[in-house]
């Protein structure tokens, strides 16, 4: 009997219009901000979907859920404050403030994400993606050609800001290139933004930018690539380092 009064308890909670309004209330705050400048019902309707897109929508869910429960046990206890038994008031107590702190985690990675679900998505190597645009943490990458003049390879990239925020982008020495039979290429120099950089400098990119991002790489006498088979970009920015896999990138003849 107690359990069908709760269950009716619970179903009643779930179709009151107060609730109801404050559920889609707070699922609009969580996501507004950062979708609103994204097409997200025409990514919806084609299924575009990135792997940071998925992260962000997994943990503005959680969010939403948990603002849900913690109305609901917060009005349990309002309702039955004397019927309550201590042990089981102190046990709403602990899972409210529970509740909460995984509210607090989830807007955190909604709206900074320390990572994606990108590896997931593409295959089960991290972050490797077949195709020619990435999307990690932000930034978007585009690869726009590879080309090979005698021994120096060149990958030409386009860099977007996708986001609401200004990055400071750092740390490019670490970026690595394989050829179709493992060998390495030595980096030669990375041009970001028309401006020659390495180890410390940094690049401001600014909000809904995009920057152009051109990697030297020498080769080996002898190594006679044609294939670019791994090209790997490690980056600073938004607080950590982030990484991005492009493979099986076709070298073109320079002109």
């Amino acid at each position: 009997m107690n359990k069908k009064k709760e269950s009716n308890g619970f179903f009643h909670f779930v179709t009151e219009l107060s609730v109801i309004q404050t559920l889609v209330l707070t699922a609009i705050a969580v996501l507004f901000p950062t979708f609103k400048n994204v097409d997200f019902f025409g990514r919806l309707k084609s299924l575009d979907f990135d792997g940071l897109m998925l992260y962000q929508g997994l943990f503005a869910s959680i969010a939403v859920v948990s603002a849900f429960l913690i109305l609901y046990i917060v009005s349990k206890l309002a309702a039955s404050s004397t019927a309550c038994t201590t042990f089981k008031k102190y046990f709403y107590y602990v899972l409210t403030f529970s509740l909460i702190f995984i509210f607090s985690l989830s807007l955190r990675e909604f709206y900074a994400p320390t990572s994606s679900l990108t590896s997931y998505i593409v295959g089960k190597e991290m972050k490797v993606n077949y195709g020619l645009v990435q999307v990690e943490s932000g930034l978007e990458y585009e690869v726009q050609s590879c080309s090979r003049s005698g021994t120096l390879i060149q990958c030409d990239l386009k860099v977007s800001n996708k986001t609401d925020e200004d990055y400071n982008v750092s740390r490019f020495d670490r970026v690595f290139l394989y050829d179709q039979r493992n060998n390495q290429g030595a980096r030669e120099k990375v041009i970001f933004d028309n401006k020659g950089v390495g180890r410390w400098e940094k690049i401001h990119l600014t909000k809904k930018s995009s920057a152009n991002l051109v990697l030297y790489f020498k080769m080996s006498a002898k190594s006679n690539s044609n294939l670019v088979k791994k090209l790997q970009i490690n980056f600073h920015y938004f607080g950590a380092d982030r990484s991005v896999t492009f493979r099986n990138l076709k070298l073109e003849s320079a002109q």
